[in-house]
């Protein structure tokens, strides 16, 4: 979907204007917060640690994944305003952020909390690069579209994953019922 479809698709969003145009209006918003993500992996990651709830031998990891998802989601926001393009590949962290939660080395609630701290963190950062560049109303709600949209399929790839291993679970559940009545009738 290029951007005027996106657009047009927008509430709150209202632009007659070409799509190259707009990318010359998003594009500065965009390379001034491509400037500043590791500042907002960084927030991220510092919120993260003092808002879990419980400590985990994977909290290496999920450091880890965390700073990936924060920086790679950014990158997308950033690359959508410069370049008008959404990306079209699946988002491999939201989906690694599915797994922690499925495989409880991370709870549900903790994920969430590190998607909406990513979403506010970004969007705090957009706010100040667009009131420092002098960013239209029109760019700045795109931008911050994007980010509640980039915030929203991270969150549906962490609901798959669980719902895709619960389902093995509950696979696994059944055969092991299975196994022990035909033992216990045998």
């Amino acid at each position: 979907m290029d951007r005027e479809e996106h657009l047009s698709e927008s509430p709150g969003v209202r632009s007659s204007e070409p799509a190259d145009q707009l990318t010359r209006t998003t594009a500065p918003l965009g390379l001034a917060v491509l400037a500043r993500i590791d500042e907002v992996s960084h927030k991220v990651v510092e919120r993260w640690e003092l808002a879990r709830r419980s400590t985990s031998p994977d909290d290496e990891a999920i450091r880890a994944d965390v700073e990936e998802f924060t920086h790679e989601g950014s990158e997308r926001i950033c690359q959508f305003l410069i370049s008008g393009e959404i990306a079209a590949e699946a988002d491999r962290s939201g989906a690694t952020a599915g797994w922690h939660v499925a495989n409880r080395s991370s709870s549900l609630a903790d994920m969430m909390k590190v998607f909406l701290f990513w979403r506010d963190d970004l969007t705090r950062v957009i706010r100040k690069e667009a009131g420092r560049l002098g960013t239209d109303p029109d760019t700045l709600s795109l931008a911050e579209l994007a980010v509640r949209g980039g915030t929203d399929a991270a969150l549906v790839q962490v609901t798959r994953r669980c719902d895709e291993y619960r389902g093995l679970l509950q696979g696994q559940l059944e055969e092991e019922q299975t196994r022990l009545t035909h033992q216990a009738l045998h």
